[in-house]
């Protein structure tokens, strides 16, 4: 179980420009709780997944997975528990090496092995395996570079890479953003198929709110930096795109008004 307590962070804070992007954020991700996150631009969203990874040094608040406190960790020792999806294909492999290199990278993240060791211990089968799971024919492709791939492509490979070794939690910033519909579609489904299959606890930004209601068994909104509202698997079921709208509207609307009268 992961537990997010009472996580703030502003930047440029005491400047003209200042901006609260998490402001006081508590959140609980469950074992086997696979969460998406919607909100507008400036919601907070990327900030928040951007702060549990270590990329951003949180100014208040606590992060414990599986009652570990890591917030003093810096984010390549969160590596240790945590694997990430970027929104940008370009992002998260090496284009200038091959499928196979890029995998025995992951594989041997936080291991005391290098790397012609790794590759004289012929993982090939495995990672064969593992690529043909992904049903993008990769599986015999070992030798070619990564940059000669498609967005879809190292997208999967990426989310292949991220989860080579089982992480305490996922996090997916948008990343199927930069895809046609079409190929963001067969990254969704490799995604969930990766996730529910072993029972990873995922947090998945997203804009499409389709995507929102379709995968993951909940949905939580964000607005100014706060969690302003969280949706059930069973509240899941029985909401439309048009009523997740309404909703929003309606909590954003409630929110602003609160903040006229606090001011």
């Amino acid at each position: 179980m992961i537990e997010i307590t009472s996580m703030s962070k502003t930047f440029n804070a005491g400047t003209t420009n200042e901006n609260k992007a998490l402001d006081d954020v508590s959140l609980t991700i469950r074992e086997n709780e696979f969460i998406t996150v919607i909100g507008g631009n400036g919601a907070g969203k990327s900030t928040l997944i951007n702060c549990i990874s270590g990329m951003y040094k949180i100014d208040t608040g606590t992060i414990q997975i599986e009652k570990e406190d890591v917030t003093p960790l810096p984010v390549h020792k969160r590596a240790k528990y945590i694997g990430m999806v970027f929104q940008d294909p370009l992002k998260g492999t090496v284009p200038s090496m091959t499928i196979r290199e890029n995998l025995i990278i992951a594989y041997i993240k936080n291991q005391f092995h290098g790397l012609q060791l790794a590759l004289n211990k012929k993982k090939d089968d495995m990672f064969r395996e593992k690529l043909q799971l992904l049903g993008l024919g990769l599986e015999d492709k070992l030798n070619y570079k990564v940059g000669l791939l498609s967005g879809g492509q190292r997208q999967a490979l990426s989310l292949l890479m991220s989860t080579i070794h089982i992480p305490k939690l996922l996090l997916l910033d948008e990343h199927t953003s930069a895809l046609d519909p079409f190929t963001s579609e067969k990254v969704l489904k490799i995604t969930n198929d990766i996730v529910t299959q072993n029972r990873i606890p995922t947090i998945m930004i997203t804009h499409n709110m389709e995507h929102a209601l379709q995968y993951g068994n909940r949905t939580i909104m964000m607005n100014r930096g706060k969690i302003i509202m969280g949706i059930s698997d069973e509240e899941k079921k029985k909401t439309s795109v048009n009523d997740l709208i309404q909703k929003f509207s309606m909590q954003t609307e409630e929110n602003a008004i609160s903040d006229r009268m606090v001011l």
